[in-house]
């Protein structure tokens, strides 16, 4: 036997089929599944995703899966739940969160075609999933809808919190994004009702991250007027009013070097900073960044002497998650689907080195933290259309026992090629 290091940014090769988890079948190994939301119950992950049947329509899937990306069957049944906010209407997963009891909250809509607008939903469902779900819509402004992958959804001890980003028809004045605030019980949480519109700038908002403080929430997007894009982070408290002790009476905004910017997420370290992240059009070239900034809204100077780090190499970064060490892993794309991790200072981590086998499309890409791995979950293409999938990212270099059973990385990406151009999905290494 001959030992050999796996590097800081490889797969960590316990997960799933060395590394990667695809999601299984809900009706047809043929038919796509979209990955939309993860979340982390304990140490198993959930995963949602638009399952698709024979004939088109739309279905919330939901799956578990053990800590070493194992299809949990004793989840839902047969160890999936499958369905849809009311039974005759199409229906598409968003976001998910889970609660302190470990019951599931997830967002999405349902649509009809006689219906011009879909609706927005929640679902909450058991801890394991095996009993009916629980479905009620959400207040919206008249003749609007909420954008199609811009909900975001997170929970507390005591409530859970949603943002959607809303549409109307042309001709209309664009309605204001709004943030729900709900007790874990279902009373509304803010004191004049259950939700706030961010209408403390002017122009269109759209807001891409939500995360929660001790005494409040804290939203960031972007805000376009006319032909400016400009990246905003706003605080607020309890209540729902915007904490003036934040930034410009609440609020900052900013941009890149004076250009279009835009703001993709937002992530939260435990002493309050707040790290922004997207891209800005400099040069006429799509360019990524990540921005932190302090707890009261100030560019941290810690944090690469308070400027943006740039990436002209990656063309935007959608998410980010934090390890242990506070490290930053960025998620996003360049010429394909690409991770990279920041120090502390905002210096690139030379020791962290990622494989450069990732490939899927844009509309759904999230980091999250799961122990000494960091999970990345995108769509990959395949010829049946796409398959989610979960990717357990090694944090730290580790020494391993080499056997004649490893499989070698060419071999391993020749082989996905191979079965996905045959329309067979991979799964725990069988073929379904």
């Amino acid at each position: 036997m001959k030992t050999a290091n796996r590097q800081a940014g490889d797969y960590d090769r316990s997960f799933g089929e060395q590394g990667i988890v695809e999601l299984p079948p809900f009706f047809n190994p043929l038919l796509p599944r979209n990955f939309t939301g993860v979340a982390l119950q304990d140490d198993s992950i959930l995963v949602a995703a638009l399952a698709f049947d024979e004939r088109g329509g739309r279905h919330c899937g939901l799956v578990r899966l053990t800590k070493d990306g194992r299809q949990d069957q004793q989840f839902g049944r047969n160890g999936a739940v499958v369905g849809r906010f009311n039974p005759d209407e199409h229906a598409q997963p968003e976001a998910l969160a889970v609660l302190r009891d470990g019951s599931i909250i997830m967002l999405g809509f349902s649509s009809d075609p006689a219906r011009p607008f879909p609706q927005a939903h929640l679902l909450m469902l058991t801890r394991d999933g095996q009993q009916p779900g629980v479905a009620f819509a959400l207040e919206l402004p008249e003749n609007a809808a909420m954008v199609i992958g811009s909900g975001r959804l997170t929970a507390s001890d005591t409530h859970f919190m949603i943002s959607l980003n809303l549409y109307t028809a042309p001709g209309l004045p664009p309605p204001n994004s709004r943030i729900y605030r709900i007790a874990n019980d279902g009373k509304p949480g803010f004191t004049h009702g259950n939700f706030i519109e961010t209408d403390f700038l002017l122009g269109e908002h759209e807001v891409t991250g939500l995360v929660l403080a001790p005494d409040g929430f804290i939203v960031s997007g972007t805000r376009s007027l006319r032909d400016r894009a400009e990246g905003f982070i706003a605080r607020y408290s309890d209540t729902g009013e915007l904490d003036c002790s934040f930034g410009n009476e609440g609020f900052v905004t900013f941009d890149v070097q004076g250009q279009p910017t835009w703001a993709r997420a937002l992530v939260q370290r435990p002493d309050g900073s707040l790290i922004v992240l997207g891209n800005a059009q400099i040069a006429e070239k799509s360019t990524a960044f990540v921005w932190q900034f302090t707890a009261q809204g100030l560019p941290d100077p810690r944090f690469n002497n308070a400027r943006p780090v740039l990436d002209e190499a990656v063309a935007v970064w959608h998410n980010a998650a934090l390890d242990a060490n506070g490290r930053l892993i960025t998620f996003g794309r360049g010429p394909a689907l690409v991770h990279k991790r920041y120090l502390m200072e905002g210096s690139p981590d030379a020791d962290y080195i990622p494989p450069d086998d990732l490939t899927g499309i844009e509309d759904a890409m999230l980091c999250l933290p799961h122990g000494t791995n960091t999970l990345l979950a995108w769509n990959a293409t395949a010829a049946n259309g796409v398959i989610g999938t979960i990717a357990a990212i090694q944090n730290e270099s580790v020494e391993m026992v080499a056997t004649a059973f490893d499989t070698p990385r060419w071999w391993r990406k020749l082989r996905l090629r191979l079965l996905k151009s045959m329309n067979f999905s991979v799964h725990n290494g069988d073929k379904t």
